[in-house]
């Protein structure tokens, strides 16, 4: 026997659950990306490469934590999680705002759209 309404608690813990391994997964995809455009700007040596290479690995590493997490949430591979996340969400933030002083925010889909992965994925390692 079920008290009512236990199973839409669990079907709604197990959507955010599957939401939050494919936010993972697209990281890891989405950080993969990052880091081979960065084969596209190896000639110049600036801000381009250095997001691209530096961002695409941050992306990948703290994608691979979510999956791990979203698997064995708890102990030192939470806590990594948690930890990376912040610190990507935190240096994607640095990016935009220097972005943001030398020209308008819209050119930088590929800064917004992990910031756009990264809220929520940090969301969940915080909550879970």
């Amino acid at each position: 026997m079920r008290a009512g309404g236990h199973g839409d608690f669990r079907s709604k813990e197990q959507s955010l659950k599957k939401l939050d391994l494919v936010l993972a997964w697209a990281l890891v995809v989405l950080g993969f990306i990052q880091y081979g455009s960065a084969l596209g700007v190896l000639h110049a040596v600036g801000i381009e490469f250095s997001w691209s290479l530096g961002g695409g690995t941050a992306m990948v590493a703290a994608g691979f934590l979510n999956v791990i997490r979203n698997d064995r949430g708890r102990g030192l591979v939470r806590t990594a999680s948690v930890l990376s996340n912040i610190l990507l969400l935190v240096s994607i933030g640095a990016v935009l705002i220097s972005l943001s002083r030398s020209s308008h925010l819209s050119h930088y889909a590929h800064v917004i759209v992990p910031l756009l992965l990264v809220i929520p994925e940090t969301l969940f390692s915080i909550l879970q």
